[in-house]
């Protein structure tokens, strides 16, 4: 009877906390139950089941994948934010917007930049973020000095058909310097490749003597409509993103921009985390990354020929391992063969000098031996003409001096 009272009350007051949520509340509680269900519905793929999977297919799993807006976006909409974000719909979500800390020159903590998870449900890998307008380049840098970012990846160019999709926020040209609020940047080198250049920046902040490195990773051949013809030139890209980050050994996310901040930025990431999944669980799901990303920063991976890029890269980068795999198979077969042949040489050779040295013992004793019977023999003979020595020497007649002399006097 007790327990049954019990459940009682613990079901009127479960009503009394259902009947107390307000409507936006049970919404994103509904969608958050939604989003989850539908997360678990794609299973990971290993190497060929992915492999196998068609265009159309992959078109058709974009197609069917939820995109919700961003959940609460009252900040963004505040009076003195709206000329903060270079694109009205596409708005940073309160529960992972970056906040910034209050500076000496600025009190506001409003940036269009969202946290978003890596591989393995990191927090904070990384940070997505829109092409700086000029008014937002001084928190851009804000940004950059909070969160102690050492790597910035730029999908974009500045303009792209005659329209201005990022401002130049960085000095373009080795040895310039750029202001901005509290902050100097100047450009301490640049690295540049077919499709991409690597730039030093150096960053200093006026109430601090540190100077921090940067390392500008910009992306150049990203067309204006599309996407790129092949995926070798992204693929050397996003390595040399992973290097610079072994050489920092940041632990800082990293941030990544194109000109919203959704759609190259999200399939940039979106390729970064399938090569780790698949490094180190052999396993691919891109849906669910995809997904997960938008939950944190809404309309990420933005249009279906983006989605196909991410798949077409992370099977290009699999055959490619495929094939160092199959070299390394064979090499390690070559090496055991001449392991084996060098072995069995060996072995000949011990074979031989055995042989040798039992031939050389051989020849020892027999020389040995043939000395022996010479030293016998030569004994022998001497002994022999000693004997006869004494024979003749006993028949020959006295001569000692007394019978001598005795003669003489006769």
């Amino acid at each position: 009877m007790l327990c049954q009272l019990k459940r009682n009350e613990n079901c009127h007051h479960d009503y009394n906390i259902r009947k107390s949520m307000n409507e936006n509340e049970c919404r994103e509680l509904k969608c958050d139950i939604k989003r989850t269900a539908i997360t678990n519905l794609y299973k990971p793929l290993n190497e060929t089941e992915f492999l196998s999977k068609t265009h159309s297919e992959i078109r058709q799993e974009f197609r069917k994948m939820p995109n919700p807006p961003a959940k609460d976006t009252h900040v963004a909409k505040y009076e003195e934010n709206l000329d903060k974000s270079r694109y009205r719909d596409v708005l940073p979500g309160e529960s992972t917007r970056v906040k910034l800390q209050e500076d000496t020159d600025d009190q506001n903590d409003f940036i269009n930049a969202n946290y978003v998870s890596g591989y393995n449900n990191q927090e904070k890998a990384y940070i997505f973020t829109q092409g700086p307008l000029q008014a937002t380049v001084k928190d851009f840098w804000r940004m950059i000095w909070q969160e102690n970012i050492s790597i910035i990846v730029m999908t974009t160019n500045i303009r792209e058909s005659g329209t201005m999709k990022c401002y130049p926020y960085w000095p373009l040209k080795i040895k310039e310097y750029l202001n901005t609020g509290l902050y100097q940047i100047q450009n301490e080198k640049s690295d540049p490749y077919d499709s991409f250049i690597i730039t030093t920046l150096l960053l200093k902040k006026k109430t601090n003597s540190e100077i921090r490195t940067i390392y500008h990773a910009h992306y150049l051949k990203w067309p204006d409509h599309g996407i790129p013809t092949g995926t070798k030139d992204a693929l050397l890209f996003l390595e040399k993103v992973e290097y610079y980050k072994e050489l920092t050994k940041t632990k800082s996310p990293i941030l990544l921009h194109c000109s919203a901040g959704i759609g190259r930025t999200g399939t940039f990431c979106a390729i970064d985390i399938g090569i780790k999944r698949y490094l180190n669980e052999k396993i691919i799901d891109i849906p669910s990354t995809v997904i997960k990303m938008r939950q944190e920063r809404a309309g990420s991976v933005q249009t279906e020929d983006q989605y196909l890029f991410v798949y077409l890269a992370l099977m290009d980068f699999i055959k490619r391992q495929q094939i160092i795999q199959e070299k390394n198979h064979n090499l390690e077969l070559r090496n055991s063969k001449k392991s084996f042949e060098l072995d069995q040489i060996n072995k000949l050779s011990l074979i031989n000098t055995s042989n040798i040295i039992n031939l050389q013992e051989s020849i020892s004793q027999q020389i040995k031996t043939s000395n022996d019977s010479l030293v016998t023999n030569i004994q022998h003979l001497i002994s022999s003409t000693n004997d006869i020595i004494r024979q003749q020497t006993s028949l020959m007649p006295s001569t000692n001096d007394n019978e001598i002399d005795r003669k003489i006097r006769t």
